[in-house]
């Protein structure tokens, strides 16, 4: 897989890369408070913050990200538990598979 930082694309969607990154903080916010639970919400609270900086650069390893928050956001506005809990894992696996690629993305930038 060939990762390229977003400024190396001179058509590359800095804004767009963005909205994905707040709609993906938005969604999950969105399920934390559903669920009730104050320690959920407050500990997803602190990884949102984390990662904030981080999700505009995943667009370099996932350019599929916005595809990706349009099933996740699609099975939970159904109710579609199941599918749900599918994609959640798909999506942190791919996270924390690709976070040395992105550590290193994160590094050539600073």
């Amino acid at each position: 897989m060939s990762a390229h930082t977003p400024d190396s694309n001179p058509h590359h969607d800095l804004a767009g890369d963005l909205e994905i990154a707040q709609a993906t903080e938005r969604l999950f916010a969105e399920i934390a408070t559903t669920s009730g639970n104050p320690a959920l919400q407050a500990g997803l609270a602190s990884v949102n913050a984390q990662l904030h900086a981080i999700r505009p650069f995943e667009a370099a390893l996932f350019p599929d990200r916005q595809a990706e928050l349009d099933a996740l956001t699609k099975a939970w506005r159904e109710g579609d538990m199941e599918r749900l809990q599918i994609l959640l894992r798909h999506y942190f696996a791919r996270r924390r598979d690709a976070a040395p690629q992105l550590a290193h993305l994160i590094s050539q930038r600073h």
